[in-house]
C-alpha cells in the first residue's frame, strides 16, 4: 500500500527537488565535460606515443648552413628511413643536416658536413640504451 504526502508537503518537496536537480545538473554537465575532455586527452596520448628513440625532423642544409627552399627538396621520414627528393642542381656532396629527435644522442652528429650522394645511417640512442637507425636516402629529380 502506497502512502502519499499531503499536497503542501508534496509540492514543497518537489520544488526543493527541482532546485537540487537543477544545481546538480550544472555540476553534472561540468563534470561530464571534464570527463569527455580527459577521455579525449587520454585517447590522444595513447594514439600518439613516441618511442624512446625517434627521429622527428630532418632538414638538409647548404654547405654554408642555409636552408634549401621548398621548391628544391622534399623530405619524408618513415619508420626506419629518411627519404629526400632534391633537384638535380642541388649539391648534396657537401651538405649539413639539422635534426630533431627524441633520445639521448644521435650519430653522426648533426653539425658535420656529409656527402649525401650515397645512403647514410643516422642512429638515435634512447635514454634506456636502445638504438634505432634511420637510413637517409637522397634522390635527385628533374
Amino acid at each position: 500500500m502506497k502512502k502519499s504526502l499531503p499536497f503542501k508537503q508534496s509540492h514543497a518537496l518537489k520544488k526543493q527537488l527541482r532546485r537540487l536537480i537543477t544545481g546538480r545538473r550544472k555540476l553534472f554537465i561540468a563534470v561530464s565535460a571534464f570527463a569527455v575532455t580527459a577521455a579525449v586527452v587520454i585517447s590522444c596520448q595513447k594514439q600518439f606515443t613516441i618511442s624512446n628513440e625517434q627521429l622527428l625532423t630532418f632538414q638538409l642544409l647548404h654547405s654554408d648552413g642555409k636552408m634549401f627552399g621548398p621548391d628544391q627538396l622534399s623530405t619524408k621520414i618513415t619508420e626506419d628511413s629518411v627519404l629526400i627528393l632534391v633537384k638535380e642542381s642541388v649539391d648534396i656532396t657537401h651538405a649539413y643536416c639539422k635534426v630533431t629527435y627524441v633520445g639521448a644522442a644521435i650519430w653522426p652528429q648533426e653539425n658535420l658536413m656529409q656527402n649525401f650522394s650515397s645512403p647514410l645511417g643516422y642512429t638515435v640512442a634512447g635514454s634506456d640504451g636502445t638504438k634505432k637507425t634511420y637510413i637517409v636516402l637522397v634522390t635527385k629529380t628533374k
